[in-house]
């Protein structure tokens, strides 16, 4: 009986044949499937580590295998193999010698990659040692579980917001935002559905930002410094006592989409950890639920097969080409109708929507670009009241109109020579007519007629008059690019507006001196001066204001007139 008992209780996979027993291992769905074998088994942990030649055989099969919605992608492939390297590197002897210009150089396959593109780091060495193996399968077990963790924990708070669409036939642009904290627009509210698991995608996408963090930390044990190549095939030199973000971002700078990835899973790994530098400790002490290890067992279908193909190229893994979530981003903050250009989009962080799918994007509310209006809309409709306030007083205290104290009108500094009058969208533009001796930049991402019309209460008197884009010319300074015209700016006299804006410790006093026509050192145009002293009643209104001497007399300006910002 005894016997029999112990015949009863042998392990079943001491029984195989090792060729069958291979084969069987190597084609287990994951590494963390092989992990939980290991440790169940201890005929398999003793097939693997009895020859490391096999055991480095089966991960590499598992790492590479194939197959629509199987395996893993060809970039968190490459991932996987420097972390491999690192690692083995770690364990050699006198690393002040080491140079590992290989995985310096390979960092840059850990860009994003089109599905059919193959890995470009060679298979794992089989001299690597089984404790190494052992370690990738721990570490790929843990990210399975916190990567599940997370996908259902961001899941929860999609399904939280408390969405609206656009009433038909509505508009939401600049041009009728009301800026105000009682007249936010009110739309049909919108209940997020929940499409299910991840898609084979999605989970890719935050395997490799998980893996990217895990790389990062592991290769900074070894090294302080050095020189890698980027996705784009630049050598730059970094520094790895910077932050991980800034490590990727140079490397990574041509894939803005994954760098927004990782960007927003270390918001929620700060959130977790408590602070950066102890993002690794916690990622590998952590515990987290088991069931997180076998949850989610089969993928969501986010391809139907009458979907067209620029959409399917759209919801799929590619080579430099933002996310749906990014790319509405920079709509959100660039486009120049969007109502909310000095919006702080955080909260597209804190709900991880770097990762989503345009399917689930659009189920969780959140439609496309094909309606800007309304994909502006249901941005702004998640806002909570808070976040509102904070966004209205941020357009209406803090849009900069930062304009360089302009000299007296026959000063030569402002001649012909140097500018030229031209017409833009029925606007006076001033602009250099040598471009190479003045570069212009710092273009303002909004117009100081949105600024105005933000709060008219900061306007005294409030009248009609120009308004002005402001840019950086060199070293002079600033000078008006862009001028908005009221359709009776020919008929006015100079006036004055005072525009108050709050910007750190400055507060901000423009005066507009209207036109000036020919022999005036300008051709027809428009300008703006800093308010002068003997001008401002009320200069205890403005107690940061900074008084600048020069030659015209006292003005208020930036604290110092030669200041470039």
């Amino acid at each position: 009986m005894a016997n029999k008992a112990k015949e009863l209780n042998t392990d079943p996979f001491g029984r195989l044949p090792w060729f069958v027993l291979q084969g069987i291992l190597s084609n287990l769905p994951d590494l963390s499937t092989l992990h939980r074998l290991y440790t169940a088994s201890p005929e398999i942990a003793a097939f693997l580590n009895r020859d490391t030649f096999v055991f480095a055989r089966v991960v590499d099969a598992i790492i590479g295998k194939s197959g629509r919605e199987e395996g893993l992608a060809t970039h968190v492939q490459d991932i996987i193999r420097l972390i491999i390297l690192v690692w083995t590197r770690q364990r050699t002897a006198e690393p002040v010698q080491r140079l590992d210009t290989d995985i310096f150089e390979g960092l840059r396959y850990a860009s994003e990659r089109c599905r059919e593109d193959v890995p470009m780091l060679k298979t794992i060495s089989p001299l690597t040692s089984s404790a190494v193996l052992c370690q990738l399968l721990r570490l790929m077990t843990r990210v399975r579980r916190l990567l599940h963790a997370y996908f259902h924990s961001m899941i929860a708070k999609c399904l939280s917001l408390q969405s609206e669409r656009l009433p038909r036939g509505g508009e939401f642009q600049s041009v009728s935002m009301p800026y105000h904290v009682g007249d936010r627009p009110l739309g049909i509210p919108y209940a997020p559905v929940d499409i299910g698991p991840p898609a084979w995608v999605e989970e890719q996408r935050l395997l490799a930002s998980f893996l990217c963090v895990v790389l990062f930390y592991e290769l900074r044990k070894i090294h302080t410094k050095c020189s890698v190549v980027t996705s784009r095939g630049n050598s730059v030199h970094v520094v790895l006592n910077d932050d991980v973000d800034r490590f990727w971002n140079r490397i990574l700078r041509s894939n803005k989409g994954q760098v927004d990835q990782i960007e927003t899973l270390l918001h929620w790994l700060d959130q977790q950890a408590g602070e950066r530098e102890s993002i690794y400790p916690w990622v590998l002490s952590v515990k987290t639920p088991e069931h997180y290890s076998y949850c989610c067992q089969h993928y969501t279908n986010m391809i139907p097969a009458d979907m067209c193909p620029p959409r399917v190229a759209g919801n799929a893994l590619n080579r430099r080409r933002p996310t749906r979530d990014a790319l509405s981003i920079v709509s959100l903050t660039h486009d120049r109708g969007s109502p909310l250009k000095s919006a702080n989009i955080s909260i597209s962080r804190s709900c991880g929507l770097a990762f989503w799918d345009g399917a689930r994007l659009d189920k969780m509310g959140f439609p496309g670009q094909s309606s800007l209006d309304r994909m502006w809309f249901a941005w702004s409709s998640i806002f909570t009241e808070d976040d509102w306030k904070d966004f209205v007083f941020l357009v209406c205290t803090t849009r900069r109109i930062i304009v360089r104290q302009l000299q007296h009108r026959s000063s030569p500094a402002y001649s012909r020579d140097i500018f030229h009058v031209t017409d833009y969208r029925s606007s006076v533009a001033i602009c250099p007519t040598d471009p190479r001796k003045y570069s212009m930049s710092h273009m303002l991402p909004c117009s100081v007629m949105e600024a105005l019309q933000a709060d008219r209460s900061q306007i005294q008197p409030a009248g009609v008059g120009c308004f002005a884009h402001v840019v950086k010319v060199a070293d002079t300074g600033f000078v008006i690019k862009e001028t908005f015209d009221h359709p009776a700016v020919g008929n006015l006299q100079p006036t004055e507006k005072r525009i108050y804006e709050r910007l750190g410790h400055h507060a901000y006093i423009l005066r507009y001196y209207g036109e000036y026509g020919q022999g005036n050192g300008l051709p027809n145009g428009l300008v703006f001066q800093y308010q002068r002293a003997d001008t401002l009643k009320d200069e205890s209104n403005c107690p940061d204001l900074v008084r600048n001497e020069n030659s015209n007399g006292t003005a208020f300006g930036l604290g110092n007139s030669n200041q470039v910002f």
